[in-house]
């Protein structure tokens, strides 16, 4: 896996961060089409034709995409010089925002929601108890009681 240094548009030049221009267009670009309406697939396929890559080697994916959309030194923070106006991340969040879906559960966390469930494990519909509230498996008295659903052995 590579490792960028720098954010995609920039690099260190004699100790001070520059702007390296064909990367910057790219960047412009990126803010441009997904402010006008274009996913993170979309954007994706398209800079995996360009001949710039975001590593060395490596194809452009979503989270690559993403992370320049999400980087706040775009627009001049943290001593970065500017590539993008501030309303242009702003934009972007907010499309974000309104495009992220709530996370998918598996099919495998599914079925082990449903088996905790079965099993008499917590549910979201009902909060859980707190362990001093929990029922004792013995009475004042110090004999069993017989509701608990296991016995516990004292040894």
């Amino acid at each position: 896996m590579g490792n960028r240094k720098q954010p995609f548009g920039y690099r260190m030049t004699l100790g001070e961060i520059t702007i390296l221009p064909e990367e910057a267009d790219l960047v412009r670009l990126v803010f441009q089409c997904y402010s006008t309406g274009a996913t993170l697939g979309e954007l994706t396929k398209a800079l995996c034709r360009q001949e710039i890559p975001y590593y060395a080697g490596r194809t452009w994916n979503k989270n690559m995409v993403s992370r320049i959309l999400e980087d706040g030194r775009y627009i001049g923070e943290k001593g970065y010089p500017a590539l993008i106006e501030p309303e242009q991340l702003r934009t972007a969040a907010k499309k974000r925002t309104a495009r992220a879906r709530p996370p998918q559960k598996t099919p495998a966390q599914k079925a082990l929601r449903h088996t905790a469930l079965r099993a008499g494990g917590e549910d979201r519909h009902r909060p859980a108890q707190r362990a001093h509230t929990l029922p004792r498996p013995y009475s004042a008295s110090g004999t069993l009681m017989t509701f608990w659903p296991f016995t516990i052995s004292s040894t």
